[in-house]
């Protein structure tokens, strides 16, 4: 008996090495809001860092090219910060924007006319680090080429149109179900 027991007390052990870990892991939190914002600048680029109460979560960036901006959604966060709008008139930032939504924080970096700029947004402690300009630090993407330059959403009189400006050529399928219209962009990001 006792060989017996000496094997279940074994495999006990190694069961408690193996998942305790996983009992007591814990998820970094969430941030939930965005607490201050500053903008440091290079020869090359600027860097907009967001700093919020804990990690950024699903951000999504995409870029506008009419006007020229970059959209940064942060969903779950809400604004700490007291301006709507920072005033930054730098050579590859002119300002920054906040669109507060029940499900997000939208930022918005404007740039200037004519900048066909390169970017790079990364998680860092307690925040985002956004790059923008002509060249990054190392690891940033080429100049973006936007397919689709706009969109917005219209409340008319007994109509809801949504919109997309996009470049000539862009391919499109559409789909109607009972509830929803999909429209699918192939190749687009």
């Amino acid at each position: 008996m006792r060989p017996m027991r000496n094997r279940a007390f074994l495999w006990v052990v190694l069961f408690c090495l193996c998942f305790t870990p996983l009992l007591f892991a814990t998820q970094a939190e969430g941030a939930k809001r965005l607490i201050d914002l500053e903008v440091e600048e290079a020869p090359q680029y600027a860097t907009v860092v967001l700093y919020t109460d804990g990690e950024v979560q699903g951000y999504k960036p995409f870029f506008l090219q009419s006007p020229p901006r970059l959209v940064i959604d942060l969903p779950g966060v809400k604004r700490s910060l007291q301006a709507q709008r920072l005033q930054i008139n730098s050579p590859f930032l002119r300002a920054v924007r906040f669109g507060d939504y029940p499900e997000k924080l939208r930022v918005v970096l404007d740039l200037p006319e004519g900048l066909n700029p390169c970017y790079q947004v990364q998680r860092a402690a307690g925040g985002l680090r956004v790059h923008i300009g002509r060249a990054l630090p190392e690891g940033g993407s080429a100049p973006v080429d936007p397919l689709i330059q706009d969109f917005g959403f219209r409340q008319m009189k007994e109509v809801s149109r949504v919109f997309l400006k996009v470049k000539e050529g862009v391919k499109y399928s559409l789909r109607k179900g009972k509830e929803e219209v999909v429209l699918q962009l192939p190749g687009c990001t």
